[in-house]
């Protein structure tokens, strides 16, 4: 089976266009291992409608996370952010525990700093636009939904 290069969707034989994205289907395709990162068509519309401001404070730190929750326990949008939320905290944590090597654990603790501010952002954009979308790199890895 074809998989789409662009948003990796299994795709029919004979196609010129992606029926996912509407990309331009070439002879070539990836492996199988090409994954869609954007959750969003999986969530209710209502529900994102309703949550996607209150989903960005789960990027703040634990009692933002908590307050979100508590305000809409049942809400799967806040959750999904939530969860990317913690892998975020957990990322800054262990930033900040490699700080601690002299050198080389500043450099990787800077580094992982940085990453960590640039997926904030990230999240945050893509909560208040609605979107649930993963995080880069760190975006695959769940701890609860």
């Amino acid at each position: 089976m074809a998989f789409c290069r662009n948003c990796g969707a299994p795709l029919e034989e004979n196609i010129k266009f992606c029926a996912n994205c509407g990309s331009v289907v070439d002879g070539a395709s990836p492996a199988a291992g090409a994954r869609n990162t954007d959750h969003t068509a999986e969530y209710d519309a209502v529900d994102i409608s309703e949550t996607k401001y209150l989903s960005l404070f789960n990027y703040f730190g634990i009692l933002f996370m908590i307050f979100a929750l508590v305000a809409k326990p049942h809400s799967q949008f806040v959750r999904f952010h939530a969860n990317q939320g913690l892998v975020l905290m957990i990322l800054m944590f262990a930033a900040s525990v490699v700080m601690i090597i002299p050198i080389l654990g500043w450099i990787a603790g800077a580094v992982g700093y940085i990453f960590s501010i640039v997926c904030m952002i990230i999240g945050i954009v893509n909560s208040c636009k609605g979107q649930a979308k993963e995080l880069p790199i760190i975006g695959r890895i769940c701890i609860f939904r």
